[in-house]
């Protein structure tokens, strides 16, 4: 049986695990000596905050590098499938799917993740466009805009300014004559998208989205 153990160092063991916490979830070496390696956890015992947390791993598992307890450093992530909540309006893990009927925490369910599926909307959809989670409404997608914030990216001039299409076709226009413009800008990254709207619906109905998770 293969395991790795996980520092007893605050930084590399901060939170509490209960047994199985990782089980089907992976192990990766983020740093030092054998960065880059991965393996998926088969089982665990429970283990208090900054203790050691001994996971074996699958069978067809095997340490390729070994690791260096004084300076390797490793991440555990849960199974993706794990825990399953209704996606919240800031991500805290990537989206596992859709579900097809309501399903409560005391059940297990189908999850959706390619091909057409009704999603609820908020704000308005486009045909073709991609659509994210919602930003402000847990549970649902939003068209996938780019947004635009302060930063120090596309600096805009005073002649010809800068001009921002967002993925619907919408331009915004930053300029100022005979002035310099000192502010610049740049586009904030989309979060995760999941699809490609099919058929749009009013917003809080729900749109046919043809879903692109796997």
């Amino acid at each position: 049986m293969t395991r790795v153990r996980r520092s007893r160092a605050p930084a590399g063991g901060a939170t509490a695990a209960a047994a199985d916490d990782y089980a089907e979830g992976t192990v990766h070496v983020n740093d030092a000596t054998a960065e880059g390696h991965i393996y998926k956890i088969k089982t665990h015992v429970a283990a208090a905050k900054s203790t050691v947390l001994t996971v074996d791993l699958l069978e067809d598992y095997k340490v390729k590098v070994a690791l260096v307890a004084a300076t390797s450093e490793v991440t555990f992530t849960k199974n993706p499938f794990k825990s399953l909540i209704i996606c919240p309006t800031t991500l805290t893990a990537v989206v596992a799917g859709v579900t097809r009927v309501a399903v409560t925490a005391a059940y297990y369910g189908w999850i959706q993740r390619k091909g057409p599926a009704a999603v609820l909307a908020n704000g308005t959809l486009y045909v073709g466009k991609l659509v994210m989670p919602s930003t402000t409404t847990a549970g649902a997608v939003d068209h996938a805009n780019n947004r635009v914030r302060t930063g120090a990216t596309a600096a805009a001039d005073s002649v010809s300014g800068t001009l921002i299409v967002d993925s619907a076709g919408a331009e915004t226009a930053f300029r100022a004559m005979g002035t310099a413009i000192n502010t610049t800008y740049d586009i904030g990254a989309l979060s995760q998208p999941i699809g490609r709207v099919m058929q749009v619906n009013a917003s809080t109905e729900y749109a046919l989205v043809d879903l692109c998770l796997d």
